[in-house]
């Protein structure tokens, strides 16, 4: 009975330890997510540097002399789930810029943000998820950070170089824009080669009747041109982008044959030849079904160098 007893309270404890294990291991979870603070480094830039200082050029901003100005930004966001109110502040965060450094001033939407010659000090009342405090630093000279900061649930800031690493979103806007308009011209163009092929054989009962001609002793001239127009309107129907319309066929190849009513002898290869011109070789038919090969590689080349410049923005694509 003894023996029953202890391994029923036995085996009670390691499930109230599994499930209290979990528990905790969930709970860590969840307030990793619901408790998050993140500093990002949106940009900097040099605004001023005397070049000149050895000729006695001297500079100065706020009434204090400089070599050089730099000006950089900060964002400061609550990423968690959760506000951060001002109990949770055991000491505020406090951003040290490096020794050799000195600020000249800072702009913020924060009211209680304060500032030394050499750090920044960040408290509030009230910080609620998705809200950001943005910080602009003047300074001498580029910004060495180093944060101290107690507060309560956030054992460490998570620092993200916007510059070296900037979101996915800015990594598009940078994309220069003939990258997106080549994989739109690619795909065009592709598609319209498909098309072009797809009524192929439309074209070929134009050509059929074009390479009968000269097997003819003579045709008239009305009866060569309505039998042009209705083949040529069946393929202009079904194909995209033909330049040669059906009605202007018979005025560009009136041109080049006989004026009379009857053709026959050479003028029956000449009719054929100028129809061919003007049903494939006006329409750049040779051209164009090439982009069936031609337009998928420079998709794949614009797509390649897109995805490049999204995933290793350092990369040397123009």
């Amino acid at each position: 009975m003894f023996k029953i007893m202890a391994r029923s309270i036995y085996a009670l404890l390691i499930f109230i330890g599994v499930v209290g294990g979990v528990w905790s291991f969930y709970n860590e979870l969840v307030s990793l997510e619901d408790y998050k603070l993140s500093l990002f480094l949106k940009s900097e830039e040099k605004l001023i540097e005397n070049e000149h200082s050895n000729i006695g050029l001297t500079m100065a901003y706020n009434g204090v002399g400089i070599n050089s100005l730099y000006l950089t930004k900060y964002t400061l966001k609550n990423t968690g789930k959760r506000a951060l109110t001002r109990d949770y502040i055991y000491e505020p965060i406090q951003i040290s810029i490096g020794n050799k450094n000195s600020i000249l001033k800072v702009t913020s939407n924060n009211h209680l943000l304060t500032h030394t010659n050499d750090s920044i000090t960040i408290k509030w009342d009230l910080f609620n998820p998705d809200e950001s405090i943005n910080v602009l630093i003047f300074s001498t000279e580029p910004i060495k950070l180093n944060i101290h900061q107690k507060i309560k649930e956030i054992k460490t800031i998570t620092f993200v170089n916007e510059i070296k690493n900037p979101t996915i979103t800015k990594r598009f806007k940078s994309i220069n824009i003939i990258w997106y308009l080549l994989m739109i011209f690619a795909m065009l163009i592709t598609i319209d080669g498909l098309f072009l092929i797809k009524n192929d054989s439309k074209l070929d009962k134009i050509f059929a009747f074009l390479k009968s001609l000269p097997t003819l002793k003579s045709i008239e001239k009305e009866d060569y041109f309505s039998e042009l127009k209705k083949l040529y309107e069946d393929y202009y129907n079904s194909a995209p982008l033909l330049f040669v319309k059906p009605n202007d066929l018979k005025k560009l190849i009136s041109a080049y044959i006989t004026p009379l009513e009857t053709i026959s002898d050479f003028e029956l290869v000449r009719a054929k030849q100028e129809g061919i011109n003007y049903v494939r070789n006006a329409n750049l038919y040779n051209i164009r079904t090439q982009n069936i090969l031609f337009g998928p590689i420079l998709f794949i080349i614009s797509f390649i160098a897109i995805i490049v410049l999204l995933f290793l923005p350092s990369f040397p694509i123009f």
